[in-house]
């Protein structure tokens, strides 16, 4: 894990459970979409 990941978790740390929960789903949406059949992200 980079610098910048680890600040971005602790940065994270800091917020209420349920807004966490939020952004998860929100990048865990942006993984899945398509756009003509290619995936934007791909990370795994």
């Amino acid at each position: 894990m980079s610098d910048s990941e680890r600040a971005s978790l602790a940065w994270l740390a800091g917020f209420e459970v349920d807004t966490v929960i939020n952004v998860a789903a929100v990048i865990t949406r942006a993984r899945e979409t398509r756009y003509h059949g290619v995936r934007f992200a791909h990370y795994r």
